[in-house]
């Protein structure tokens, strides 16, 4: 004897009933396909973005957690290499470029966390590197960054000390318009502490250098600069005649803050 718990179904009902249960086939199919569909897009989504890093477009990703991880994970011996150097420059002009280059004079710098944690990574391994190789970097620009840093700070002192590093280095390099930018820099710092004829003979050598190299703004600036020495030394009508030539260059170069900036300065003499 046999049991069965489903009901009987006549050959008549089940020829009914057929297409239906095709149609259910059909469709449950078509689920399982997309499903495995949906799991292979998840798979290839995790292995693009696994390859992107990898991916070279021509501009390197430069994010400042990474700057600061790869500056603290270089070994010291190697901090000097050209392609370090190279990868540390470009840290600073991409995450701090307020203090990149020439002194902004008058002007407050403010960094936030991260910005002075780069700084200070980079500052600590120049210093590491010159203590095991008893000897400089070879890159002015990052001497004069870690300056800069120092001089906003009000640390005069640490500032020349890295401008004058970074005036050597650029002086063995034979880099012309490097050197001009150090000697602005310690320009205004002896400016700053109150030595005019200290001042102006870096001032007057750093506007030789921007005349020879064609450097229309350089020569403004250079011109301005030695206008406030005069200015603050007594002697108003020299400082008004480097004032307008300095104007006239801005003005030709279509540099309109800078003009106004100069304007100001002659209606401190004139007025």
């Amino acid at each position: 004897m046999s049991l069965s718990f489903l009901p009987s179904v006549s050959t008549e009902t089940f020829m009914q009933i057929m297409p239906l249960i095709a149609l259910i086939g059909v469709v449950i199919g078509l689920i399982a396909l997309y499903s495995n569909h949906r799991k292979s897009k998840k798979v290839d989504d995790i292995k693009q973005v696994t390859h992107v890093p990898q991916t070279d477009t021509g501009a390197p990703n430069i994010n400042i957690t990474n700057c600061i991880i790869n500056i603290n994970e270089t070994p010291v011996e190697k901090f000097g290499e050209a392609e370090t150097l190279a990868k540390v420059r470009k840290c600073l002009e991409t995450c701090v470029p307020e203090i990149v280059g020439t002194i902004s004079k008058g002007v407050e710098v403010t960094l936030d966390k991260d910005e002075l944690s780069l700084v200070d990574a980079v500052k600590e391994k120049a210093e590491q590197y010159r203590k095991t190789k008893n000897e400089l970097l070879k890159d002015s620009g990052i001497l004069t960054t870690l300056g800069n840093d120092a001089y906003y700070l009000g640390q005069m002192d640490n500032a020349l000390e890295y401008y004058k590093e970074a005036l050597e280095i650029d002086e063995e390099l034979k880099d012309k318009r490097g050197k001009a930018t150090d000697l602005n820099n310690i320009g205004i710092l002896y400016q700053d502490w109150g030595k005019p004829e200290k001042a102006l003979e870096y001032y007057k050598e750093a506007l030789e250098i921007a005349e020879e190299l064609k450097d229309k703004r350089g020569k403004a600036t250079r011109l301005n600069n030695i206008g406030l020495v005069y200015k603050q030394w007594g002697k108003p009508e020299k400082a008004l005649e480097y004032y307008e030539e300095s104007l006239t260059i801005f003005e030709e170069l279509g540099a309109v803050q800078s003009a106004e900036t100069v304007k100001g300065n002659i209606r401190s003499i004139t007025q």
